[in-house]
């Protein structure tokens, strides 16, 4: 299983990819949508796929293998939480999500949670 260390390291060697426009500029507790799309693609694509929905190359060897954002059932401010302080300690979630705190300012993880608020599809 690939250790957080080297994920983060194919990440910020490859930068960003493609990923799919907000539907709107919507803001979040004082986040850009358009500016979470750019951190979504250089940090989060890797792990939960280019459409957010835990699709990806890593996604295939990562156990729990990560959480499709799409259709997430967390509230905006429990996924600020979890983008924080990480799975385990975010609301004890997968343990395979790691802590941004001090990597991502507080400004980038409003403006990622923001974009993958623009994503959401029914959690039914």
């Amino acid at each position: 299983m690939p250790s957080y260390l080297h994920c983060m390291a194919m990440a910020l060697a490859i930068g960003p990819l493609a990923v799919p426009a907000p539907r709107a500029e919507e803001r979040f507790v004082g986040g850009s949508a358009a500016a979470g799309r750019t951190v979504f693609s250089t940090y989060c694509i890797r792990c939960h796929g280019e459409q957010a929905d835990g699709n990806s190359e890593l996604a295939r060897v990562l156990r729990p293998a990560p959480a499709n954002l799409r259709r997430s059932a967390l509230t905006a401010e429990q996924k600020v939480r979890v983008v924080h302080l990480g799975g385990p300690a975010g609301l004890g979630r997968a343990s395979v999500m790691p802590s941004w705190d001090g990597i991502l300012s507080d400004g980038q993880i409003l403006d990622v949670v923001a974009y993958v608020e623009t994503l959401r599809e029914s959690a039914d």
